[in-house]
């Protein structure tokens, strides 16, 4: 075997230790890289995608392992099963042509396909087919459930919507037998708020004017917040509050939503259930972010909620927001101010966000003058906040030399990473002591059965049941000597991503401390990146009016 290195990988849809674990399938394609490829350990680099769908491969570990094997250090992929890389079809062939190109080859253990076998090849290309028909026929029973159940009445979401509360009720089946589930009903103090935000939007047509005045007369939302533009957009688009009449079934069906109840049945004593409104995705920090679906992707139904909103007023509040999509809500930061999303108001505790940002023709930050302003005091227009506003572009450069001064000259901070990098460390060493002892202690009764099996065959009938006693017991041993080798490799593989972890911030504290944030201010796509790295160690940066306090995180 060349020294090139094997690419592992293993993905669960749900975190369980039952059945194929991601322990269990890294265990497995480590044996068989070990055994059939001969091996060594050192080679062997594991990815692990934890409660990530195989619809698509958008999974974080597994794009870090397609963009590491790009660098042409690979020769192999390994995953236990060919569903753990995708039942996509379309995703599965466009991987195995571009590993071709690049000569990596892809080995799925439980089925034994290797792409450098011909054969394989084409069984594995069937095998995606059946496993993409797998997950729309998975899809389907989930809608068919779905239907089934909210036909009944359940609320079948997580949290109720503010407006309602979720209330739970017990209901006999045809066998007699007493179940309980959830309903929604109308929680009155908050549906006469729900009612509000939309009558006032319908009569202002900005999210923004409800925001300040909501802020400026101590308007709350059902956590105990302010309402802010995004919360209240929510809330606005959200279809269950509209009355599931003939107009809101014309209007959805318009949209191309997949209505599952018939037309008859949106008379207008119920609100609308919709789901498949959102899904999770990867963003470019290789991170889960929710983001909107298309309306062609919404499942609609009639629920058993009294809606609070007329269908005619919900539309027309759909029509508002559409034309006015760009002015409803807070363009986002973009790439300028460093310190947005650490830095809070010392006064109230809000964000304070970069304004009256100068920007080029092209609408990008050009370098020049911005002020970070408290958000709550923009929002209430001074009345609940008054603190100074900060001259941006001046105070990062101010913040990164105080952090730099502080990574160099605090000792505390300085005891308290290199403290924190002696345990890891330490608890990396103890882990290989452990699992030393324990399989070496494994390997003594193991012999210890051997060389009692030998002696049964020479045995009478009362030593064979002694030694037989003796193998059980010795079996026994053995089975919890495993499970607890076991818990200590799931422990070294958290030990080892924590080992990374640190690594990478000390990466980060070396580079800041030698001034290389200040150096790399080339352009202003530098500060996103300049951002995301204060972030690795920063958890706030606090203005009191007069000067700033930063708060690193608990490494």
């Amino acid at each position: 075997m060349n020294n090139l290195k094997i690419a592992i990988y293993a993905r669960k849809s749900v975190s369980t230790e039952k059945g194929e674990s991601i322990s269990n399938q890294i265990e497995t394609c480590k044996n068989y890289a070990k055994t059939v490829l001969n091996a060594d350990p050192s080679q062997l680099v594991v990815y692990q995608d934890d409660g990530f769908s195989g619809k698509n491969m958008a999974r974080p570990q597994f794009q870090k392992m397609l963009s590491d094997i790009e660098l042409g250090e690979y020769s192999h992929i390994i995953c236990y099963r060919l569903d753990r890389i995708s039942r996509s079809v379309a995703d599965f062939s466009g991987l195995v042509k571009e590993l071709q190109n690049i000569n990596v080859h892809f080995i799925s253990v439980k089925e034994q396909f290797d792409t450098s076998s011909p054969t394989s090849k084409a069984m594995m290309y069937i095998s995606a087919v059946f496993a993409e028909m797998e997950r729309e026929t998975i899809r389907e029973r989930v809608i068919d459930n779905m239907t089934a159940l909210t036909a009944t009445g359940r609320f079948l979401g997580g949290k109720a919507p503010d407006g309602y509360i979720k209330e739970k009720v017990e209901v006999v089946d045809n066998t007699g037998k007493k179940k309980s589930h959830n309903i929604l009903t109308i929680n009155k103090d908050r549906a006469e708020q729900i009612q509000d935000i939309f009558q006032k939007y319908l009569d202002w047509q900005s999210i923004k004017k409800i925001e300040s005045y909501y802020s400026q007369h101590g308007v709350y939302n059902h956590t105990g917040h302010q309402y802010r533009c995004v919360s209240l957009r929510r809330i606005l688009t959200n279809p269950c509050y509209c009355t599931a009449d003939e107009t809101a079934y014309n209007y959805f069906n318009e949209l191309g939503c997949k209505i599952m109840m018939p037309k008859e049945t949106f008379n207008g004593k119920y609100g609308i259930t919709a789901y498949m409104r959102h899904k999770m995705t990867i963003n470019k920090q290789n991170k889960k972010q929710v983001v909107d679906q298309p309306p062609n992707q919404w499942i609609i139904y009639v629920g058993y909620h009294k809606p609070l909103v007329s269908s005619s007023d919900y539309i027309k509040t759909q029509n508002i927001i559409n034309q006015r999509r760009s002015l409803s809500i807070r363009k986002p930061i973009g790439t300028h101010g460093i310190l947005s999303g650490m830095l809070r108001c010392g006064n109230c505790g809000d964000y304070m966000r970069p304004s009256n940002v100068a920007l080029d023709k092209n609408g990008a930050y050009n370098g020049k003058r911005f002020y970070y302003i408290c958000e709550n005091k923009s929002v209430s227009a001074r009345h609940n906040c008054n603190i100074k506003n900060i001259r941006g572009d001046k105070f990062d450069l101010e913040i990164i030399e105080k952090i730099e001064n502080l990574l160099n000259n605090d000792f505390e901070i300085i005891n308290n990473f290199n403290s924190l990098k002696k345990t890891k460390l330490k608890i990396n060493k103890d882990v290989e002591t452990t699992k030393r002892v324990l399989k070496a202690e494994i390997s003594k009764k193991q012999q210890a059965i051997s060389s009692l099996i030998l002696k049964l065959s020479s045995a009478d009938d009362t030593l064979q049941k002694y030694i037989s006693k003796q193998v059980n017991e010795l079996d026994n041993e053995i089975q919890t000597l495993n499970v607890k080798l076991k818990n200590i490799v799931d422990k070294e593989n958290i030990n080892i991503k924590e080992k990374i972890e640190l690594e990478r911030i000390n990466t980060v504290i070396n580079n800041i401390k030698n001034g290389g944030l200040r150096h790399e201010i080339k352009k202003p796509e530098d500060m996103l990146v300049i951002r995301n790295t204060l972030k690795d160690i920063i958890s706030s940066v606090v203005w009191n009016g007069k000067e700033a306090t930063v708060n690193f995180k608990k490494l």
